[in-house]
């Protein structure tokens, strides 16, 4: 082999290799786009759900509060009880933190950073 095909197959080997890196470097950035672009629009749907749902909660709750006060022949003490229910049901979350809320998120977002078929 001349010193001529030696040097062309070296430099068919070095552009080959820069078209895989260039290829490689491309796939993982849009890899990376595509966990972003995923991550971010389940922030914003979680937050959009989570803004219409207190909306519900909030005009539910005054209506409830307000029936409770009709029952009780007070109004006050109808938003009095619906506030000890808040209570108690803030009491349960405190208390369960772990098993119903940092278990079920880490589970949830583990997969879809580390699930790349989807």
């Amino acid at each position: 082999m001349a010193f001529e095909e030696i040097k062309k197959i070296i430099e068919e080997i070095k552009f080959q290799t820069k078209e895989y890196v260039d290829a490689s470097l491309t796939y993982y950035k849009l890899l990376i786009i595509k966990n972003i672009t995923k991550f971010i629009s389940g922030i914003i749907t979680l937050l959009l759900i989570l803004f219409f749902s207190l909306l519900i909660l909030v005009f539910l709750s005054i209506a409830f509060a307000i029936y409770l006060g009709q029952v009780f022949n007070s109004i006050p003490l109808g938003f009095i009880a619906v506030a000890g229910l808040y209570l108690l049901l803030l009491l349960i979350i405190v208390v369960f933190k772990s098993k119903i809320i940092d278990r079920p998120l880490l589970k949830k977002y583990s997969e879809l950073f580390f699930n790349q078929e989807s």
